[in-house]
C-alpha cells in the first residue's frame, strides 16, 4: 500500500509538471553518462536520454501517461484499502 501511495504521489507530480510546463525537471545528472553508451549512439531515436519530463508523450486512448498512472494507482489503492479493512468471515 505504501508503494501505491508513493506511485500516486509521483504520478500526481508528473501530471502537474505536464499541466504547468514552465515548471521543468531540469537537466538529468545521468543524461551525459547514459548517452555515452554504444547502444545509444547506434540507436539514438530509441535510447537517447534528454531529461525533459515536461514534454508530454502522445495520448493513449485520449489520456496522457501520468493520467493513466493516476487511474491505476487510485484503483490499486482502493483495492488494497478494501482488502486490508474488510472483516473476514469465520466459517
Amino acid at each position: 500500500m505504501l508503494a501505491t501511495l508513493f506511485g500516486l504521489i509521483i504520478a500526481l507530480r508528473h501530471a502537474y509538471v505536464i499541466a504547468y510546463p514552465e515548471i521543468s525537471c531540469g537537466l538529468d545528472p545521468l543524461e551525459v553518462f547514459i548517452n555515452q553508451f554504444e547502444i545509444v549512439k547506434a540507436l539514438p531515436f530509441f535510447f537517447r536520454a534528454d531529461g525533459f519530463c515536461s514534454m508530454p508523450l502522445p495520448p493513449i486512448f485520449g489520456l496522457s501517461v501520468p493520467s493513466w498512472s493516476l487511474i491505476w494507482f487510485l484503483l490499486l489503492l482502493v483495492l488494497f484499502s478494501y482488502s486490508m479493512f474488510r472483516r473476514k468471515r469465520l466459517p
